[in-house]
């Protein structure tokens, strides 16, 4: 997954307004919380936050998806990682 879908389509419009976009954006975020979850449950913990990073590339603004980053970054003991990603999220949330 690279951006958001639709991005680039010169069909934008409709798929917005159709509801295309955020049933999309739903179904993405949906895979990558699952696949973070399992990857997390697995010790994976580079995995997990590769995927959740993936979705937060879709939507930055997906508290799931920096939760669950957060979680793999707890559970993995990488406190710099942990710090890293809280900045992240807090400038994030500045912006909007």
């Amino acid at each position: 997954m690279r951006g958001r879908p639709f991005e680039t389509s010169a069909d934008w419009m409709w798929a917005t307004t159709d509801g295309v976009v955020t049933t999309a954006m739903q179904r993405i975020h949906d895979v990558a919380h699952q696949l973070t979850q399992l990857e997390i449950d697995l010790g994976r913990y580079d995995a997990a936050d590769a995927a959740a990073a993936k979705s937060t590339g879709a939507d930055p603004h997906c508290d799931r998806c920096w939760d669950l980053r957060l979680q793999g970054a707890r559970a993995a003991g990488d406190d710099s990682l942990l710090r890293l990603l809280e900045e992240q999220r807090h400038r994030i949330a500045e912006t909007s």
